[in-house]
C-alpha cells in the first residue's frame, strides 16, 4: 500500500503537460492592424461591437467595456483597429475577434 502512495505523486507529474512559448500558437502573439467602421451586432442586452473590414470580414472588438462605449460613442468614420486576432464562438458560430491594443480614427481627406 505504501508504494502506490509514493508513486502516485510520480504519476500526477507524469500526466500532467509541460507547456512552453514554443508551443503556443504563433498566431496569438502577432499584432494585427484592420481598417474598416465600426457596427453592433446582436439584441439587446447581448449586443456586441464589430469591426468591419471593406471585404466585409466582421471582427468582433474584445477590450473593457468603458473603452467599446467610447470607441461607439465617438464615432468617426474609418478606424484602424492594432490587437491579437483570435477565433473563438459568438452565438454558438466560429467568430473572428480582435483584442484591441490601440486604435485611431482615420480623417477622410476627401
Amino acid at each position: 500500500m505504501s508504494i502506490i502512495y509514493l508513486m502516485f505523486p510520480i504519476l500526477i507529474m507524469a500526466s500532467v503537460p509541460l507547456s512552453d512559448d514554443r508551443n503556443c500558437d504563433e498566431q496569438a502573439r502577432k499584432l494585427d492592424t484592420l481598417e474598416g467602421v465600426l457596427r453592433l451586432y446582436g439584441n439587446e442586452p447581448f449586443t456586441r461591437v464589430a469591426l468591419v473590414t471593406d471585404a466585409e470580414e466582421r471582427f468582433f472588438l474584445m477590450a473593457d467595456n468603458d473603452k467599446i462605449g467610447r470607441l461607439w460613442s465617438d464615432q468617426r468614420g474609418l478606424i484602424r483597429i492594432t490587437g491579437t486576432v483570435v477565433k473563438k464562438y459568438y452565438l454558438g458560430k466560429p467568430a473572428k475577434f480582435i483584442d484591441v491594443k490601440k486604435y485611431e480614427w482615420i480623417k477622410d481627406d476627401k
